[in-house]
């Protein structure tokens, strides 16, 4: 699957397994941006949308034509169940860690991937992540989220073309982080 056939570009993921492992804010609020932006993103390259499945981690996925790993600062899927040959895409969310961690981060989830005779195709480490969840009620592409929101575009065009994905890495801008922390606190002092 997604192999080149000749001078046949590789199909676009018809079926793409969601894989969640943790619990993180930041990786659901990435993740339920991705839901709704994939068939959004499907519709404007004129393709049709995938079928998402969310499956659990270590459970079968094997029907799946794709996979997104949604990762939490863990970073260590569970891959079980998803057919060899499975091109395999990541999103790491590093809450609390800089851009310093990311290439390790990759590095590890590309292993387990090829450990398991899946079809490494690259992924994204959101850094900062932690910011998320908080930013997430700003506009997809106004200022606060704009680098995160065109990263995790790449990514799904990439999944919806069939494509390897170079290595990215993105964070949510630092004057939003600053102002994100600062609602917070003055939101924890009238309280």
């Amino acid at each position: 699957m997604g192999k080149l056939d000749g001078n046949r570009p590789p199909a676009g993921a018809r079926r793409v397994a969601l894989v969640a492992t943790g619990g993180a804010p930041a990786a659901k609020a990435l993740l339920a941006d991705i839901v709704e932006a994939l068939p959004v993103y499907a519709g404007l390259a004129g393709v049709a949308a995938p079928d998402v499945v969310r499956v659990a981690p270590g459970h079968a996925g094997a029907d799946c034509d794709a996979t997104l790993l949604v990762l939490g600062a863990e970073g260590s899927p569970e891959l079980g169940g998803l057919a060899p040959g499975t091109r395999a895409y990541a999103l790491l969310c590093l809450e609390g860690r800089g851009p310093a961690d990311a290439g390790e981060a990759l590095l590890g989830v590309r292993r387990a991937c090829t450990e398991e005779g899946l079809s490494w195709q690259g992924g994204l480490v959101v850094s900062g992540a932690e910011h998320l969840p908080r930013l997430m009620r700003t506009p997809r592409m106004g200022w606060a989220r704009r680098r995160v929101s065109e990263a995790t575009d790449r990514l799904l065009m990439a999944l919806l073309a069939g494509r390897p994905l170079p290595p990215q890495l993105a964070r949510p801008s630092r004057l939003a982080t600053v102002a994100a922390g600062l609602c917070a606190m003055m939101a924890r002092a009238t309280r």
